[in-house]
C-alpha cells in the first residue's frame, strides 16, 4: 500500500502551491512559444513539396491519435470510489483509501498530458518539433507504466472494502463488483501495453529529421538557389525550354528576374549523405517483490539489488546490424536514493532502504558511435516496490 505522509506544514503547502503556479504558467508560455515557432517556420516555404514525407507524418499522427484515444477513453472507463463519499457514510479510515485517491490524481494527471501532447501533434509537418514531441510522449510513457504498477494493487484495496460493506446493497449498483473491476483494469493495462510498445514515435523523428535535412536543402534563399544553379542570368526573357526566375521582396513586389537556360527539376534535393538520426531509448521497468527485513520491532525490507540490461531493448534507427550502442549515467543515485553504476555495459541498482508502494527512477543515456553523427537519447527506468502479502 502506497504510504500515508504526515500532514506538511502550512509554509510548505504555500510553497507547493507557488510552485503549482509556476509550472502552469510555464507551461503556457511554452505553449504560447511553440505556437509562434510553428506559424513562423510553416511561412518561409521551399523550393519544392515533400509530399511523401507529409503524406507519412499524416498516416503516423492518425495512428497516434487513435492509440491515444484508446489510452484516455479506458482511463475515464475504470470506476474509482469516491473517497469522500466513503469516509462520510461508513466513517472509515482515511489511509484505507490512499491508494485509491493515489489512482485518481495520477489519472488526472495523465488526462493533462495527454492533452497537452496533442498540441505537440500539429496536422502540418513544418509546425511539427520532434524534441519537444519526444519530452512529452517520453513523460506520458513513464505515467502510464507507474500507473498500470499501481492498478494491481488497487483491486487488493477494493477487496478489502468489499468485505467490510456490500457495495451492491449500499450504492445501488453504482460502484462495480471487485471481479468486473479487475476485468476493466486487465483490460486497461492491454491499452497501455500497446500504446508503450507502438514505439510510433521513432517513425516520427525518422520523418522529422529527414525532413529537416530537406528543409536545409531546399529552403526558399535565392543565395544557396543561385549556389546550386550555375548560371542563372538577368537576361530580362528566357531560352526556350528553360527557367524563369524572379525575386521578390515582401508584399509581392517584383525586384529582379533571371533566366536559366535549362529546366530545374521540380522535386526536392535530397541529402547524398546519411541524416543523422538519434537512437531509440525504450524505456524500462521492473516490479520487486520486497522481503521482510530482520527487524522484528518494525516495518523492514531487505536491501534490493539489480542488474540492469537497459540496452537490450533499445535500438539504432540507422544501421541496426552494424550499430554501437553504449550507455553512460550522468547521476549517481535514483530518486528513491538507490546508488547506480555501470558494469559491463549493465546497470547495477541498488536500495538500501526500499518502500512499499512506491516507484523508483533513474535515466541513463543512451550513445551511438555507429557513424559520425555522434548522437544520443536519454532512457528512463522505473521500479516497483511491491510489498509481499
Amino acid at each position: 500500500m502506497v504510504p500515508t505522509p504526515t500532514n506538511p506544514p502550512e509554509s510548505h503547502l504555500n510553497e507547493l502551491d507557488n510552485l503549482s503556479r509556476n509550472l502552469t504558467e510555464l507551461q503556457n508560455n511554452r505553449a504560447k512559444l511553440y505556437k509562434e515557432w510553428s506559424g513562423l517556420r510553416c511561412k518561409i516555404k521551399l523550393l519544392c513539396n515533400p509530399v511523401n514525407l507529409g503524406s507519412d507524418y499524416l498516416n503516423l499522427r492518425c495512428k497516434l491519435l487513435g492509440l491515444l484515444a484508446e489510452v484516455k477513453s479506458s482511463l475515464l472507463d475504470l470506476p474509482v470510489l469516491d473517497q469522500s463519499e466513503m469516509l462520510e457514510e461508513f466513517a472509515l479510515d482515511e489511509k484505507e483509501f490512499g491508494l485509491n485517491g493515489y489512482v485518481r490524481e495520477r489519472m488526472k494527471e495523465l488526462l493533462v498530458g495527454i492533452k497537452i501532447l496533442l498540441n505537440y501533434l500539429p496536422q502540418q509537418l513544418c509546425a511539427f518539433n520532434y524534441p519537444i514531441f519526444q519530452a512529452q510522449y517520453q513523460a506520458i510513457i513513464n505515467d502510464l507504466i507507474e500507473y498500470q504498477f499501481i492498478l494491481p494493487l488497487m483491486i487488493e484495496s477494493y477487496s478489502k472494502f468489499n468485505r467490510k460493506i456490500n457495495i451492491a446493497e449500499k450504492f445501488d449498483l453504482r460502484y462495480a463488483a471487485v471481479d468486473v473491476m479487475d476485468e476493466n483494469i486487465q483490460q486497461q493495462i492491454s491499452v497501455f501495453q500497446q500504446f508503450i510498445k507502438s514505439n510510433l514515435h521513432s517513425c516520427l523523428a525518422t520523418i522529422f529529421y529527414h525532413y529537416e535535412a530537406v528543409r536545409r536543402l531546399n529552403g526558399n534563399w535565392f543565395r544557396r538557389f543561385s549556389q546550386s544553379h550555375q548560371g542563372i542570368e538577368p537576361l530580362f526573357s528566357v531560352p526556350k525550354g528553360g527557367t524563369f526566375i524572379l525575386l521578390y521582396e515582401q508584399g509581392n513586389r517584383v525586384v529582379a528576374d533571371f533566366s536559366l537556360a535549362n529546366c530545374i527539376s521540380c522535386c526536392c534535393e535530397v541529402p547524398e549523405e546519411p541524416v543523422c538520426l538519434p537512437p531509440v531509448a525504450t524505456a524500462d521497468y521492473l516490479s520487486v517483490t520486497l522481503e521482510n527485513g530482520n527487524d522484528l520491532k518494525k516495518e523492514s525490507y531487505k536491501p534490493v539489488q539489480l542488474i540492469i540490461n537497459v540496452i537490450k531493448n533499445d535500438y539504432s534507427l540507422l544501421n541496426s546490424s552494424a550499430a554501437k550502442l553504449s550507455i553512460k549515467l550522468e547521476e549517481a543515485n535514483s530518486e528513491l536514493g538507490g546508488v547506480i553504476s555501470i558494469k559491463k555495459g549493465k546497470i547495477n541498482y541498488q536500495n538500501n532502504n526500499p518502500v512499499p508502494g512506491m516507484v523508483d527512477r533513474f535515466t541513463y543515456v543512451l550513445e551511438e558511435s555507429s557513424n559520425a553523427c555522434n548522437e544520443s537519447s536519454i532512457g528512463d527506468v522505473s521500479i516497483f516496490f511491491i510489498p509481499r502479502q
